[in-house]
């Protein structure tokens, strides 16, 4: 969990980003990372 965090901070200076989740629910670590992104600004 703290992975995610961190690297959703290093990550936050992109405008927008995109997961190919070939029709899946994205969980787990994934779901961290972009709630981090969300919350540093980043459209998913």
């Amino acid at each position: 969990k703290d992975m995610a965090t961190t690297f959703g901070k290093e990550v936050a200076k992109f405008d927008s980003a995109v997961f190919d989740r070939s029709g899946y629910r994205y969980h787990g670590l994934i779901q961290i990372f972009a709630d981090e992104l969300r919350g540093n600004g980043v459209k998913i």
